[in-house]
This record gives C-alpha cells, sequence and structure tokens, in this order.
C-alpha cells in the first residue's frame, strides 16, 4: 500500500510504524513500549480513583465526586496521555490499537502497566471503606 503525507507530518496508510506528528515509532520499540507502560499506568490510576472517590463519595478535593467527574477524569487524563506520548508511540493506551511491526510492545506494555497500577491502587489507596 503506497503510504501519503498528511498535514501534520504524520503518515497515513501501510502501517509504516509512524506515530502521530511523524515520530518513527519502529525504530524506537523499547520507548514505544514504556511511554504505553506510563499511559496506560496513568489513566487506569487516575481513573480508578476518581471513580472509587464517586462510589465511596468521599470528598477528596472538596464536594464528593458523581458521575460527571468519573467521565471527566477518565476523558481529562487521556488527553494528557495522548498530549505527552503521541509523538513517541502513537498514544494508543490499548492493546487492541498498536501496530502490527511491534505487536509484543504494543501488548505487554499497556497489559502490564495497568496491571501494576491497579496493584498499586490496591496497595497504597484502595482501604477505603463504603459509606
Amino acid at each position: 500500500m503506497k503510504q501519503r503525507k498528511v498535514h501534520n507530518g504524520g503518515v497515513t496508510g501501510g502501517g509504516g510504524g509512524r506515530g502521530l506528528y511523524g515520530g518513527d515509532v519502529g525504530a524506537h520499540l523499547a520507548r514505544a513500549g514504556v511511554g504505553e507502560f506510563i499511559g496506560t499506568w496513568i489513566l487506569v490510576y487516575v481513573g480508578t480513583a476518581v471513580a472509587c472517590a464517586a462510589a465511596l463519595e468521599k470528598p477528596v478535593a472538596g464536594l464528593p465526586y458523581d458521575s460527571l467527574a468519573v467521565a471527566l477524569g477518565f476523558g481529562m487524563a487521556l488527553v494528557v496521555i495522548v498530549a505527552a506520548l503521541a509523538h513517541t508511540t502513537g498514544a494508543h493506551v490499548n492493546p487492541a490499537v498498536g501496530q502490527f511491526s511491534g505487536l509484543p510492545v504494543y501488548l505487554i506494555g499497556p497489559v502490564v502497566g495497568g496491571v501494576i497500577a491497579a496493584f498499586v491502587y490496591d496497595r497504597f489507596v484502595g482501604k477505603a471503606e463504603a459509606p
């Protein structure tokens, strides 16, 4: 499949291993794996923290959270992750959306990041009790 340039410097078509804004993901698979690990860790940790605070009706930073705060927590975490990692990894943050050329990296990074984030949350924060 022929590749074509797009307006932001990236490449579409052909699965050429390019990240958003033209970052060469294929040449730096280790960096991409670490980036996916960190991005998924942040998403799972922040999302879980906000969702649990809302479910427990705990006042974390003011009034107790509601369902809108959960959506905003996940959304804002994802915005920050994409802004920080798009040039390095493509900011997939989802093992189902990885590139075929680096399949192990795009599977292992997010899965391990999510599992470790859940463990860290449970170990250090998750000891709160329902009201």
